[in-house]
């Protein structure tokens, strides 16, 4: 993903002399918001992800991202409870709102977070819950990601051998699909 070049482009004045409706906007502070959170820009994330999440429809598809990379964030910066009541409202709001293969990232964030919080049977559940979402609905959209973030539970508990068939087929869906995955470990 090319967060600093999205950053860049979201910043230009024109651009945003165009934004007309709310929804125009919530997208706009979205998409800023995850584009400061992936370059470092902490507190900037945070006050887009906040203004979009003010803006949003309760029942847009959107929502459920914002509350997930809001909670992402609150999670970076330590606001443990905060985040893991995002996340779990974005898990909420995926159950009931039509499936949008957006929707994909909600468990693997979650389940991400956890992991750093070494809730690991807590994530191992998220990301078991995450890769049937993704498979029911015939997407590969994170698939090889919350396979290997699967695999990496699944060692944390003992379970070498079931993470490495998860860890050998989150690579193969990499290779497949010329995937570069996440490299949830080196943060």
């Amino acid at each position: 993903h090319a967060y600093r070049a999205l950053a860049t482009y979201l910043s230009q004045p024109e651009l945003q002399d165009q934004l007309l409706t709310d929804h125009d906007l919530t997208i706009f502070y979205y998409y800023r918001g995850v584009a400061n959170f992936q370059t470092r820009q902490f507190a900037e994330a945070q006050k887009d992800l906040r203004l979009s999440l003010d803006l949003v429809a309760a029942d847009d598809s959107l929502r459920p991202l914002i509350l997930s990379a809001s909670g992402c964030l609150n999670a970076q910066k330590d606001y443990c409870r905060l985040a893991m009541r995002q996340l779990e409202q974005a898990q909420t709001l995926v159950s009931v709102l039509p499936y949008d293969e957006n929707f994909n990232c909600v468990e693997y964030q979650l389940g991400l977070c956890q992991f750093k919080a070494d809730q690991y049977v807590a994530a191992k559940q998220t990301l078991q819950a995450g890769v049937q979402l993704i498979t029911t609905q015939q997407s590969h959209y994170l698939l090889a990601d919350t396979l290997v973030l699967l695999a990496a539970c699944l060692d944390q508990l003992g379970d070498h051998a079931t993470a490495k068939n998860a860890q050998a087929e989150g690579q193969m869906l990499a290779t497949l699909f010329k995937l570069q995955l996440y490299q949830f470990d080196d943060e």
